[in-house]
């Protein structure tokens, strides 16, 4: 994999993970090259110094629509993705996990529900209603997510290893689970690595 930043330029041998052990700034240039890859914002530095971060597997271009980052960290907040923007790695799982074909069936009954709702509220009203279609999408934003093993747990009940192991096994259901994208990138600083995050 090549990484192309302005003047900057990484040639990374990746085989399935690749360990970075460097200085701090040098991990930092990194990885704001890859966050600026990923990013759809644009500042007026950028465009007028021409500066974008490009991607490169096997000397050839690859698009970000047609891979996925997910950035893991010890900094990540529970509490704030399970809010599911659009950067939330709770909602890349969610919806991965509610396109399975399991719950086709379960869907489509809602659907049909909603339908006979709006059926029943609508007569004899001269104020009509109907539901826009149930799929995974809208049934998404009806979910408030939480965290569970034996209790109903958030961020602060958490070790850093176990919010760390959270997010990898959010990131393994995606990759296992993965039909949309080529690739799937997952990065992120860890200052240190225990044997079970390994």
């Amino acid at each position: 994999m090549t990484i192309k930043n302005g003047t900057n330029k990484w040639n990374l041998q990746m085989n399935h993970v690749k360990y970075i052990i460097s200085d701090s700034s040098m991990n930092y240039t990194l990885l704001q090259a890859i966050r600026l890859f990923t990013s759809k914002d644009k500042s007026e530095n950028r465009t007028e110094n021409n500066t974008s971060t490009k991607m490169f597997i096997n000397e050839k271009e690859i698009e970000f629509k047609n891979n996925m980052f997910i950035e893991i960290s010890e900094m990540y907040s529970l509490n704030e993705d399970k809010k599911l923007t659009t950067k939330s790695l709770m909602l890349k799982y969610l919806e991965i996990k509610l396109q399975n074909q399991d719950y086709f069936d379960t869907i489509s009954t809602i659907d049909i529900l909603l339908n006979s709702l709006s059926e029943e509220v609508n007569d004899e009203s001269m104020l009509k209603i109907m539901f826009n279609g149930a799929n995974y999408k809208q049934l998404i934003k009806m979910l408030s997510p939480y965290y569970e093993d034996e209790l109903q747990k958030d961020e602060f009940d958490l070790t850093r290893d176990e919010l760390i192991l959270f997010q990898l096994d959010l990131v393994e259901y995606i990759s296992n689970h993965n039909s949309k994208y080529d690739n799937i990138f997952v990065f992120g600083k860890l200052d240190n690595l225990s044997d079970k995050i390994l």
